[in-house]
Order: C-alpha cells, then sequence, then structure tokens
C-alpha cells in the first residue's frame, strides 16, 4: 500500500498532522525507501535510510512514531512532555497539535545526515 492509499483511510485531521512529517522526510532524506510492505508485524508506513527506520502509525487512541534510535524518543519527550515516550517510539494525543520541529529533529538524528 502506498502512503497516499494510507493516508486516504485516515480522518482529514489526523491526516494534515502526518502530512507535514511525511513531507519533511521526502525533503530531506531523498534517497529513504518507502518500505510498502510494512513488515510481517508492524503494519505501519515505514521510512528506511541507512540501516534505520522511522514508522507512523494512527492507532485508535493516539498516533504513534517508532525510531530505530531509542534516543529519539527522549529527546522528544524531553523538549515535549505531552506525549508518552516508550523505549523505541512515541505515543501523541490526538487532541493536541504535533510538536513539528521536535519531531523532525528526531527523525534527523535516526535517518542520518541530510540531503
Amino acid at each position: 500500500m502506498t502512503i497516499d492509499d494510507y493516508l486516504g483511510q485516515i480522518d482529514e485531521k489526523t491526516r494534515n498532522k502526518l502530512e507535514p512529517i511525511i513531507e519533511y522526510i521526502a525533503k530531506e532524506f531523498p534517497d529513504v525507501t518507502y518500505d510498502e510492505d510494512w513488515g510481517p508485524k508492524t503494519k505501519m508506513p515505514t521510512y528506511r535510510h541507512n540501516g534505520n527506520y522511522v514508522s507512523i502509525a494512527c492507532m485508535k487512541r493516539y498516533i504513534s512514531i517508532h525510531f530505530s534510535n531509542y534516543e529519539a524518543p527522549k529527546l522528544i519527550f524531553q523538549k515535549y512532555p505531552y506525549c508518552k515516550a516508550n523505549v523505541g517510539c512515541v505515543n501523541f494525543s490526538y487532541a493536541r497539535d504535533l510538536p513539528h520541529d521536535v519531531i523532525f529533529e528526531a527523525i534527523d538524528q535516526t535517518l542520518g545526515v541530510k540531503k
């Protein structure tokens, strides 16, 4: 499934929150690989670059972003305590706007050197 197909399955409000993240990855990491298979367990849109990944999921109660770099969730939580940071992922409430600048910083930290 393409990312456009995935975005087409979610509501407009959520799509508007995720699109800046997807656009940022595409712009700053043009060599990124979008994994349409998402893996047998994850079932999440996943972007891979230099052996690392960032995955995005719209769960029932929150938006979840998974990182191969376990420091990325810590970085986000330090700068934006209105989320739940786990070992490799961060969960954001649908009720709040996403802290895009902080998420971008964590993506940079995970995917490596930008173009």
